[in-house]
């Protein structure tokens, strides 16, 4: 069950800049390491792998692919070990699940297409993180 209290470390404002970087990564057809997502949001690994958890929720209650599939530990070019529990809710390989990002934000070429992939998205976070859909474990 999900907890409506917060980690005192949990900031939504981080977790809606880290949840548009990933989306980035995905339009960019890459995965991103934790290493990166310390040194650009200047917060512990642990506190990533929070985040992380916390932006797998919000793909799976918003019906979205899940983008914490793309942020991987640079020894083994995987997912940590906590992404387990989301691949299981979708019945699908890690490696499904990354193709299944690539194809729903990359973009080829207009400027229109890579709009729409934050367009109506900050509502939408905003209702995730008022309801207080997150975990604490």
């Amino acid at each position: 069950m999900r907890s409506k209290s917060r980690p005192r470390y949990f900031d939504a404002a981080k977790f809606k800049a880290l949840y548009r970087y990933v989306v980035r990564a995905a339009m960019d057809k890459r995965c991103v390491p934790y290493i990166e997502l310390q040194d650009v949001f200047a917060i512990s690994r642990a506190q990533i792998g929070y985040y992380a958890g916390q932006i797998g929720y919000y793909c799976l209650e918003d019906n979205e692919p899940l983008l914490n599939a793309l942020i991987i530990t640079v020894t083994t070019c995987a997912p940590s070990h906590g992404f387990d529990w989301f691949a299981e809710q979708r019945d699908k390989d890690w490696g499904a699940l990354v193709q299944e990002c690539w194809k729903r934000f990359h973009v080829a070429t207009a400027r229109k297409a890579e709009a729409q992939n934050f367009a109506g998205v900050e509502p939408s976070l905003d209702t995730f993180l008022r309801q207080g859909n997150r975990r604490t474990d």
